[in-house]
């Protein structure tokens, strides 16, 4: 959720940060693949937990 706010935002907060780091990197980059990892992690876990419902 945070990650879809910075992004709609245009990574507001983080423009400032992002001057001193080389062209092409944003900190709302960074934000949005751990926000992409976690939720995939998640889903992976859900996944597992449930095997036998999801046989049924």
């Amino acid at each position: 959720m945070i990650a879809i706010v910075l992004v709609l935002l245009n990574g507001f907060p983080f423009n400032y940060f992002d001057a001193s780091w080389p062209v092409g990197l944003h900190i709302t980059d960074f934000v949005v693949y751990i926000a992409t990892f976690v939720s995939l992690l998640s889903g992976i876990i859900y996944v597992v937990q449930n095997k036998a419902a999801l046989k049924e």
